[in-house]
């Protein structure tokens, strides 16, 4: 039996599409390194332009609850608003930060050993630790995960963090902004602002989706649109949700619309449909989060397995190129067994590395609490 898609409850199909992306730019990367060279998810990269959206459209969401709290009927407080914007904006960059802060400091953590254990293997100990010291003073921007901004990888560069300091300081950027402005930004600057440097991009860049490229970085101006894209769609979601209400006929028309679309951008996800028609992907994308978001049709409610198959997901994305880096030194073999032994090696290793760090924060937050 269908259920509605509520907004109180975590989304049950966006949080397997973010399982679906993860597993897609975890074969994009593998594929690209000519592990599989049949082309599969040859447009895994794709998925990071799902997670810009949904993240941009949670950013407002969030934003204008906070805003309802100073500006509620009968009661307006926009000059206590404005005096709190710093604050509000740091609590929630940090809030964000954190949450996913703690799984990739541990996977810098683990890559660093990788690292150390190769430079040792090959040059020795005094070597190594040499190479250790340089490479950690190098990296410090990629720590504060701000590196992006300022085309700084770092020595200890993981795959990933570039969408991680976008999408921290993006969110700096847009959230105050939001907060500020309301939906004079989201509804009349995002839309604008997202088309225009969608365009920009690929046209200065002669592709969709760059990263480490230009005089101002490909990979941030991405990032800023889509998010500014996802903030757009929030508003979009709440007049679907209201034009479409109880009528029957309107929100099977939704669903059927919704689940069309999903299917459009996973077949381009899979390397299906030719890279020339990513622009309208991500459009279609946009518009796909959207109709999800907004409850209009029907749909798949949260439960523990979606809800899991969303949180894992970053953690997927973040331990990929571990294990891609440590296979490529240990193994010269390609094709389908060695995506197999990938596949489950990341799996696994996304698995153990989500329960051991909740566990080490259960127990560091217990502790505090006793004391």
């Amino acid at each position: 039996m269908a259920v509605d898609v509520g907004k109180k409850r975590r989304n049950g199909e966006l949080d397997i599409l973010r399982l679906f992306f993860a597993i897609a730019i975890m074969f994009y990367h593998v594929d690209k390194a000519d592990r599989i060279r049949e082309g599969f998810f040859a447009n895994g990269w794709f998925a990071v332009e799902y997670f810009f959206v949904l993240s941009g459209l949670l950013l407002a969401r969030h934003a204008f609850a906070v805003r309802e709290r100073y500006l509620t009927e009968g009661k307006t407080d926009a000059e206590a608003l404005v005096r709190d914007i710093p604050s509000e904006v740091c609590r929630y960059t940090l809030k964000k930060a954190a949450y996913f802060y703690k799984y990739f400091i541990v996977t810098l953590i683990i890559f660093f050993g990788m690292q150390i254990a190769n430079q040792v293997s090959l040059y020795g100990g005094k070597t190594a630790v040499t190479q250790a010291y340089k490479r950690i003073v190098d990296s410090i921007p990629h720590f504060l995960l701000i590196d992006e901004p300022l085309h700084k990888q770092g020595s200890l560069y993981v795959t990933g963090n570039w969408y991680l300091s976008v999408l921290v300081v993006a969110t700096f950027i847009l959230y105050a902004l939001i907060l500020r402005y309301g939906r004079s930004f989201t509804v009349l600057v995002c839309p604008v602002a997202s088309l225009f440097l969608t365009g920009y991009i690929t046209s200065a860049a002669g592709s969709f989706h760059p990263v480490h490229a230009g005089s101002v970085s490909f990979g941030f101006l991405r990032g800023l649109a889509e998010m500014c894209m996802g903030a757009c769609m929030y508003e979009l979601s709440a007049v679907i949700k209201d034009k479409v209400g109880d009528k029957r006929g309107s929100r099977v028309l939704v669903t059927v619309v919704k689940y069309l679309l999903f299917v459009g951008i996973m077949l381009f996800a899979l390397g299906a449909i030719d890279e020339a028609y990513a622009v309208s992907f991500y459009l279609m994308a946009a518009i796909a989060v959207c109709l999800s978001y907004s409850g209009a049709g029907y749909g798949i409610a949260g439960n523990v397995i979606t809800d899991h198959a969303g949180k894992i997901s970053l953690i997927i994305y973040l331990v990929h190129g571990l294990v891609l880096y440590e296979m490529q030194h240990v193994s010269t073999d390609s094709g389908t067994k060695y995506s197999l032994i990938y596949a489950s090696a990341v799996i696994i290793g996304a698995e153990i590395l989500f329960f051991l760090v909740n566990f080490i924060v259960k127990c560091i937050f217990s502790k505090r609490k006793n004391a």
